[in-house]
């Protein structure tokens, strides 16, 4: 996944483009990899799983640190905006 955060694109369609080419990239190295070395059924199975935690953990990253800047803009009152934000930014995906 793509190193660069959110807030470092013009517009969360600039990012998401970006993440989508990132991946586009690893998906195609791993099938170059795989014709490479014959990787047989399994191996790619073991390396499919391997890149969706990779990316399910690259979206819990990205979601906590917007859930972040979500409570630095605290109002001061008992519960603002800034923190519902939050909590529903970190609610999402959850089951």
């Amino acid at each position: 996944m793509s190193t660069r955060k959110l807030g470092t694109y013009a517009t969360k369609e600039e990012f998401l483009e970006n993440e989508v080419r990132t991946l586009n990239f690893y998906i195609q190295s791993m099938i170059d990899t795989m014709k490479d070395t014959s990787m047989n059924r399994q191996d790619m199975l073991d390396e499919l799983e391997r890149m969706k935690l990779e990316i399910k953990t690259a979206v819990l990253a990205e979601r906590e640190a917007c859930a972040k800047v979500c409570e630095q803009t605290n109002d001061g009152t008992p519960y603002n905006l800034a923190e519902a934000c939050a909590e529903a930014i970190r609610a999402r995906g959850q089951e």
